[in-house]
């Protein structure tokens, strides 16, 4: 099979978002789709039987869905992307623009263009997945158009502006992204969520690379970048983005 077919499937991004005994967390998803309209709207909302944010929803029946804008914010998606709920506050650095009656948050900044909330009627257990089917009960449009998953891939593809590497600075060498501050023993990259171990130092004057070389013969997460050169079973997981093997790509 063609598993590239896949990727000709319309998607957007989504931080869907839920609250738990009031804990709230929220995630990057791309599996978001409507069902039924009318007086009472349902979607459909795929999340990994992995992450933090399925199984707070499992137990508080409630999500919510923010609308990504077509003005990619790299480091937001990052944020919500490629790291746990388990291990951070996620809202810290993102407070939410609000809540729901339920306590459920959402944004309405300019990098959003929707967001609607409700609670969960019905889940299906789908091997590695869960698919929540939620009614929506809140919802507003803002300003903007969606952005598309397609275009978000073209953009993590595409070179970053070169820019003068400082002395002193560190380049990652999943993402490219090069930290110029400080790194202490928790810090992880804005853009993969990686941590100090994987940058390595950057000479004077360098130039960043465009994108991840990876090694020959290997498989790249067209998501995050990641390389793998072990096998990839069914149930294969990529270790940055936690997506599965169908989105990764042969490297050259």
């Amino acid at each position: 099979m063609d598993t590239k077919a896949l990727r000709q499937l319309s998607y957007g991004l989504y931080v869907v978002t839920t609250v738990c005994d009031g804990k709230m967390n929220g995630q990057i998803a791309d599996a978001v789709m409507q069902i039924t309209g009318g007086e009472r709207p349902t979607v459909a909302v795929s999340l990994n039987n992995n992450n933090y944010t399925r199984e707070l929803a499992a137990k508080s029946r409630l999500l919510g869905i923010s609308v990504l804008a077509d003005g990619m914010d790299r480091e937001l998606i990052a944020h919500f992307g490629m790291q746990s709920g388990r291990d951070i506050d996620k809202f810290a650095a993102y407070p939410p623009d609000g809540v729901d009656e339920q306590g459920v948050p959402y944004f309405t900044d300019e990098r959003f263009c929707a967001w609607m909330t409700g609670r969960v009627i019905e889940e299906m257990p789908m091997g590695t997945h869960t698919i929540f089917v939620v009614e929506i009960t809140e919802g507003e449009t803002l300003c903007g158009k969606p952005l598309i998953y397609a275009d978000y891939l073209a953009a993590k593809r595409a070179p970053e502006p070169a820019k003068k590497a400082a002395k002193g600075g560190m380049r990652c060498t999943v993402c490219g992204h090069i930290e110029y501050g400080e790194m202490g023993p928790d810090y992880k990259c804005p853009l993969c969520g990686m941590g100090p171990e994987v940058f390595e130092p950057v000479a004077a004057e360098a130039e960043p690379v465009a994108a991840p070389a990876g090694q020959t013969g290997g498989m790249r997460c067209t998501l995050c970048g990641y390389v793998e050169q072990g096998e990839m079973g069914p149930d294969y997981q990529c270790p940055v983005c936690g997506m599965g093997r169908e989105v990764f790509e042969p490297v050259g």
